[in-house]
């Protein structure tokens, strides 16, 4: 997650930090632990050392090095006697569940793990070159494509699913997105995606935010752009949310956000991720609710922020 200034975490109400029964109904009296995100590697980084990067001061990647320490803490204060540990995370820390939530299974056994990856399920970025881009709207750090991975990976010297690392062997790096790493992890996880990234569209793939705030006020071509996206958001979930031998849980409403999902929005039929993943974590049955009504189309949607 990435840290707010001048809020309490737990009056957003978002994801699964709330400490009251109205915005957390499941895990509100759990312990919680937050790991703000201050290592800009998506929680991957193994460097020891700081490195320059073009004209910025030394910097460290060391995220992956971060959460083992925030785990060692957490151990000497008892973490190793939980019986359930869900290891969660937003957007860039939603990716970060995809790459260490083996690792963190393994290192937890026997305790149940379960992984709550929230707008994280990421594939290569294919970046928008309409008319109407807007210059400077995408920038290096925020480059997903394909041709980026390996010189981030590298920079980052990234821990990645240690399986998919070696199936993959000279191309670690393909690792870092879900599309690719999922397949590959054992560990059960319960998924929670927006049908249309409002962050990735903008913010990786560089289409320009719609003028009106509504699919109403993109341009045909960048309409028809995020359509296209739509779909392969669909295709790139599909082995999670038809597999039914795997038994991983999937809320996927027809929404443009981000991580703006609470105990109240978006609803499926009814239920929030929140409702979903509680009766997931009931039992090991899947449990898969997808929106179907077409694109941008639930009308419980919170506007992006």
């Amino acid at each position: 997650a990435t840290a707010r200034v001048g809020k309490p975490w737990t009056t957003f109400g978002w994801w699964l930090l709330g400490d009251t029964n109205s915005t957390n109904p499941w895990m509100w009296s759990w312990n919680h632990v937050l790991v703000p995100y201050c290592s800009q590697d998506l929680h991957s980084g193994t460097r020891t050392q700081p490195i320059h990067v073009d004209d910025l001061p030394q910097v460290y990647f060391s995220g992956h090095i971060i959460v083992s320490s925030v785990l060692d803490t957490l151990d000497a204060r008892g973490l190793r006697n939980a019986s359930t540990i869900v290891f969660a995370g937003n957007s860039a820390g939603g990716m970060g569940v995809f790459l260490h939530i083996d690792w963190v299974t393994s290192r937890y056994s026997p305790s149940r793990v379960v992984g709550s990856p929230i707008a994280g399920f990421y594939f290569y970025s294919w970046e928008y070159q309409g008319p109407d881009t807007a210059p400077g709207e995408c920038n290096d750090l925020s480059d997903f494509s394909y041709r980026a991975w390996p010189r981030m990976y590298a920079l980052w010297d990234s821990f990645v699913d240690e399986s998919c690392a070696l199936d993959l062997d000279d191309r670690p790096w393909e690792c870092m997105v879900a599309n690719v790493s999922y397949p590959h992890i054992d560990s059960h996880l319960f998924i929670t995606q927006a049908q249309t990234d409002q962050v990735v569209i903008q913010e990786h793939d560089c289409v320009p935010p719609p003028a009106n705030g509504t699919s109403d006020g993109w341009s045909p071509t960048a309409r028809k752009y995020v359509s296209e996206w739509h779909k392969n958001m669909s295709l790139a979930l599909s082995p999670a949310a038809l597999n039914k031998s795997k038994m991983d849980g999937v809320f996927n409403p027809a929404c443009y956000v981000h991580t703006n999902f609470t105990a109240k929005y978006p609803l499926i039929r009814g239920y929030s991720f929140m409702d979903l993943m509680h009766k997931w974590m009931g039992g090991w049955w899947k449990n898969v609710l997808l929106d179907s009504c077409g694109e941008l189309c639930n009308p419980t949607c919170n506007p992006p922020w």
